[in-house]
């Protein structure tokens, strides 16, 4: 009985993730890649090369293709039903005769033509493959997912999702969408005072330093994920971290020590936490039906470790990894590989998956 290969792909504003995955039983992961592409910056007529270059990196050859997107979002589009079609036209190019599924924010698979007569319903939909793994594993519990840009929270109860928005402005006012990340987001939508050598001082309405600078100087990452573009277009050096950070209250690294550096990256870090702390509380508090109980949460993402999990950690929910659930590791791009696994359970069955 010959196998089939599913590839899976997020296209995000940002990356393009993606994962290979042998329907079977148990369902195998084949390979995973990350490709850096800022379509608002490089362009929207490059996605069909981006696309092939992650065919390059994987060299597996599939019979399927499942979709997922938040690129639609970026301004590279006018509108999302824009962004929809062209993403939806570029992968049909690309994966010439393919079937393709296109993942909805109920869960369900629209095929290519459905998908751009319902952009809404397909746009912004990948949380909704994450929130599926959460429920396979855990049941009832919250996944809090912490990218580069945005942070997810969803709740999922009795193995269903259970958010209450579809939509990004939906999934916004809900407080399942809260958008800062743990590289891109510009400090100065975080807060508009730090500490500076003792005085709560406004800062620069500048790009002038990111969430990423941060992170590396708190030692929350390493240079190596820290792997978008920097503000000022430099390298990503401790000293080059400083150096940013210094700037968003229009001072240098001559006029500020490390150690009044520090100080302000440790308050920006607990701005931050706090944002989804108080996200995770609205979430919380509309969980309905209210005789479900939350008690766990599964912590995805970059900013897993050292955002996801205190988060969880201040509301009193055990936190978990994939890899504490699965055979799975941290370094894969979670998102596809989901979206592979619930593709592959629909077409195959359900049945676990390895590496």
């Amino acid at each position: 009985m010959s196998t089939l290969l599913i590839s899976a792909l997020d296209v995000g504003g940002v990356n393009i993730k993606a994962a290979v995955v042998e329907v079977g039983k148990p369902h195998r992961l084949l390979g995973f890649c990350t490709h850096y592409f800022p379509i608002w910056k490089i362009g929207k007529e490059g996605l069909g090369d981006a696309l092939n270059q992650v065919n390059k990196t994987l060299r597996l050859e599939c019979d399927v293709v499942a979709l997922t997107m938040t690129a639609e979002l970026s301004d590279a589009y006018q509108t999302k039903r824009e962004g929809v079609e062209h993403i939806v036209d570029t992968v049909q190019k690309i994966y010439r005769g393919k079937p393709i599924y296109v993942l909805s924010t109920s869960g369900s698979f629209f095929h290519t033509e459905a998908s751009i007569k319902a952009p809404l319903e397909v746009a912004g939909a990948n949380w909704v493959a994450t929130a599926w793994l959460a429920g396979k594993l855990l049941n009832s519990c919250i996944v809090i997912d912490v990218g580069s840009t945005t942070t997810d929270i969803i709740p999922v109860l009795r193995g269903r999702v259970a958010a209450k928005g579809k939509t990004d402005l939906e999934r916004l006012q809900n407080g399942e969408l809260v958008y800062t990340g743990a590289l891109r987001t510009n400090l100065a939508a975080l807060t508009r005072k730090v500490p500076a050598n003792g005085v709560l001082t406004p800062i620069s309405a500048e790009h002038f330093a990111s969430t990423g600078d941060v992170h590396l100087i708190l030692k929350h990452i390493s240079e190596d994920e820290f792997t978008v573009e920097t503000a000022d277009g430099r390298g990503r050096s401790l000293g080059e971290a400083y150096a940013r950070l210094a700037r968003i209250v229009c001072a240098d690294v001559e006029m500020l020590s490390k150690e009044a550096l520090d100080k302000i990256a440790r308050y920006l870090y607990k701005v931050q936490l706090n944002q989804i702390v108080d996200a995770l509380k609205k979430v919380l508090r509309g969980v309905e039906p209210k005789d479900v109980k939350v008690e766990s949460c599964l912590t995805l993402g970059i900013g897993r470790c050292f955002l996801a999990k205190p988060a969880a950690a201040k509301l009193g929910l055990r936190a978990y990894e994939l890899s504490d659930l699965t055979t799975l590791k941290p370094s894969i791009p979670e998102t596809a590989v989901a979206l592979g696994w619930l593709l592959a359970s629909k077409l195959g069955g359900d049945a676990d998956l390895c590496m």
